[in-house]
């Protein structure tokens, strides 16, 4: 779509993002642009959605871990659920100049999660998950977090953020449809560290403004537990390994 000329000068006329906020006519405007942006996003959400269930269960078919988890578990099914970000999820981006509006839809602005039980579960999903995500309807674009090389890592050095993130394209000529998304996939220790993490610490505006040593403490506190519960997460499948072999069956349900 061709965007209104004023965007950005409307933002930048703003000296903060709470100003701009508290301007009901303004965040008005700028929230129906925003809707038209993204409209085609939310019309094929639920496509995006349902062909990424797909994607999630056939890879699940063949990972062993999954099979073995379906012995303990048969009604267990990791579900892919969707969001698309709001405009208030962007709106400090476009006040402090980081991006303009030329720059949305970002490609993570409509996205999707798989939280699974298990550690090593996440990580047989994830090399799975990687393969199918490079054919049709999907191009898989970048992978998250990542070193020099690269190679996955286990957690973002300076933070202590654990998930493994794909950036895709979602392709349907036959319509002329071409659309970004983000799929994320991690542990539910994982995802509750994540979401205390990004309404805390990374969306909180407030904590920019106390003392140095309030936002080091916070982080730090944050990074400390993310290391924790990874140990919870690898306890858990010791676990459960030990519930397997004491229950005498193995990944496929044969005895050991």
């Amino acid at each position: 779509m061709k965007l209104p000329t004023n965007l950005n000068a409307i933002v930048q006329s703003f000296p903060t993002y709470e100003a701009l906020r508290k301007d009901y006519a303004a965040h008005g405007y700028l929230g129906e642009c925003y809707e038209e942006i993204i409209q085609k996003l939310r019309e094929y959400d639920a496509d995006i959605e349902r062909d990424l269930q797909r994607l999630v269960n056939r890879v699940r078919a063949k990972s062993a871990i999954s099979i073995e988890l379906n012995q303990l578990d048969k009604a267990y099914a990791p579900k892919v659920v969707s969001r698309v970000k709001s405009l208030e999820s962007v709106y400090r981006k476009l006040c402090d100049g980081t991006i303009r509006w030329e720059d949305l839809p970002l490609d993570d602005t409509v996205g999707y999660r798989v939280v699974c039980r298990f550690a090593d579960e996440c990580l047989e999903l994830r090399d799975l998950i990687d393969n199918e995500l490079q054919q049709a309807p999907f191009t898989l674009q970048s992978r998250f977090p990542r070193d020099e090389k690269g190679n996955w890592v286990e957690k973002v050095p300076d933070s202590g953020y654990r998930s493994c993130d794909f950036a895709f394209v979602y392709a349907r000529p036959e319509i002329g449809l071409v659309l970004e998304g983000e799929l994320q996939l991690r542990t539910a220790l994982q995802h509750v560290w994540a979401e205390v993490s990004h309404d805390t610490l990374y969306k909180n505006a407030d904590l920019s403004k106390a003392p140095s040593y309030i936002a080091g403490g916070a982080n730090a506190m944050m990074h400390a537990l993310s290391d924790n519960l990874n140990a919870v997460d690898r306890h858990l499948v010791e676990v459960r390994r030990l519930v397997i072999k004491g229950t005498g069956k193995d990944a496929k349900g044969e005895d050991f």
